[in-house]
């Protein structure tokens, strides 16, 4: 399932009650694959009237005229977070039955051997309900119900960080009160 297909479904979880979505919402090899997706070729030929100079494959610097450097696109750069689709219920941190079937896809994925050196961030985080130290709380008890859960299906919790973010980044900014807002996400550890 293509990456843009999951992030419509983070969108169907929040509009749909969980019974209404059966089974896990992604596999274990769209987890892996979303984590070593390669990064978009560089264009081999730069606009004419341009300089431009590759960084490390992931990047470009296009040199030139404003109009030469706009046809000149950079690669995308490789994607980082991803949406575990764990949602939940106001004032809540418990994992319902699709979490925890999402949650073990997840599993299952940082088992596989090309993942299985990685570390990474678990970051809940809630709506604007509530003052700003509940939902800081409630967004690091959220963190850690999936690292807990993640770590009784066998993962090593010291691969995974849990952090709250409180209201501070929500997914949906212009109704900072929508469902999808609470959630948490996993990214790769890079530091």
């Amino acid at each position: 399932m293509p990456f843009r297909r999951v992030f419509a479904y983070a969108t169907m979880a929040a509009v749909l009650p969980f019974a209404a979505l059966a089974g896990p919402q992604y596999s274990a090899e769209e987890v892996i694959g979303h984590f070593n997706a390669e990064p978009a070729a560089a264009e081999p030929d730069c606009p004419e009237g341009a300089v431009c100079l590759p960084k490390k494959g992931t990047r470009a610097v296009c040199i030139g005229t404003g109009s030469a450097c706009a046809q000149h696109e950079p690669p995308s750069a490789k994607p980082s977070g991803f949406d575990l689709l764990i949602t939940f219920d106001l004032g809540s941190d418990q994992l319902s039955e699709q979490a925890k079937e999402n949650l073990t896809e997840f599993a299952r994925a940082l088992q596989d051997p090309d993942l299985a050196t990685a570390e990474f961030n678990v970051d809940g985080h809630t709506d604007a309900r509530g003052s700003d130290s509940f939902n800081m709380t409630l967004s690091q008890r959220r963190a850690a119900a999936v690292v807990k859960y993640l770590e009784s299906l066998g993962v090593d919790s010291s691969r995974l960080k849990a952090k709250g973010h409180g209201e501070s980044e929500p997914r949906d900014t212009q109704d900072p009160f929508a469902a999808i807002n609470r959630r948490v996400e996993a990214t790769i550890r890079t530091q």
